[in-house]
């Protein structure tokens, strides 16, 4: 489906915009914290996040990204040492998947 992928995309938009441009978009408060979280601990909490496909790497690329834009890194460190655990040669061929692993390292580094 399309409704992941874009909500992912229309949520790491949001916090794009709210960074370059706060002072017209003004501060996100705690309650878009409690949202995202529970977007994110429901997406990794699922069987499906796991799931080695290009399809799956599209959606999980942008998720990863979505960690370190809602600056949530240090909560999500385990979904960080799975995606590095995980990967072995069956990501080779699938961009997307190795999009995913890299973007841990934008986890890791801010």
């Amino acid at each position: 489906t399309t409704g992941v992928p874009q909500l992912v995309l229309y949520l790491r938009a949001g916090y794009y915009v709210q960074w370059y441009n706060e002072p017209v978009v003004g501060p996100y408060g705690p309650a878009l914290t409690t949202a995202i979280r529970s977007a994110l601990d429901a997406f990794f909490a699922s069987p499906r996040s796991r799931d080695v496909t290009d399809a799956n790497g599209q959606t999980l690329s942008e998720a990863v990204i979505l960690i370190d834009s809602s600056q949530e890194n240090a909560r999500y460190l385990d979904v960080v040492r799975r995606l590095l655990t995980g990967y072995d040669t069956s990501y080779n061929a699938l961009w997307n998947m190795r999009a995913a692993v890299n973007n841990t390292f934008t986890v890791l580094f801010r």
